[in-house]
């Protein structure tokens, strides 16, 4: 659950100085991009209290996140082109326990893309995630267009969209590492091209 103070001392998430500037700020959500982008355009949508993922949150808080995000999936539409996948690792996969959601400029037409398993369930809102988060806990999120999907668990399938990604991403394994293309200079691109757009 969430910590009492709202934040933990230990959590980078938790201070804003540990992160790249903030793109967008509503009271309790920031938007920044990701400090290790895995693709040019990579943003996070960041609760300000801690919570270990996104189905702890309030009503409130999930209100802001969806906001947050429309606003950082129209900045990477136009600025990167291509959909925006929303990705949650739901305590299943994250290096961070702090709830986040990822917004990544794609190619996928669909979800899953072609050639994956297809046994997601499919979602109307966060209240299904919620309830299955309170019933089963691990979980991962994954939304594209208006198609939102569940996938329990950390199985074949979530490891499965993680290659995809990494093959979109052109990342490469490599002495038990995945190694990004993208550098610090790829943040500060996403803040410059967002202050463009913010402007126009």
């Amino acid at each position: 659950m969430g910590v009492a103070g709202g934040s933990r001392p230990d959590c980078v998430f938790c201070d804003p100085g540990e992160q790249p500037l903030a793109l967008i700020e509503l009271g309790l959500v920031r938007v920044v991009p990701d400090k290790f982008p895995l693709l040019p355009g990579h943003l996070l949508v960041i609760t300000r209290r801690h919570h270990r993922c996104l189905a702890e949150a309030t009503r409130a808080e999930l209100r802001a996140v969806d906001q947050a995000a429309a606003t950082g999936e129209a900045f990477l539409r136009d600025a990167y082109g291509g959909e925006v996948l929303r990705w949650e690792n739901g305590i299943a996969g994250q290096s961070v326990f702090h709830a986040h959601l990822h917004l990544l400029p794609v190619p996928f037409a669909r979800l899953p893309p072609r050639g994956l398993a297809d046994d997601w369930l499919g979602v109307s809102g966060w209240n299904d995630i919620t309830r299955f988060y309170a019933e089963q806990q691990r979980y991962h999120y994954a939304a594209l267009g208006g198609d939102r999907r569940l996938l329990p668990g950390d199985g074949a399938t979530a490891w499965a969209l993680r290659a995809e990604l990494a093959r979109v991403a052109r990342l490469e394994f490599r002495d038990g590492h995945w190694w990004r293309r993208t550098s610090p200079h790829d943040v500060v691109d996403a803040g410059v091209r967002f202050s463009r757009w913010r402007k126009r």
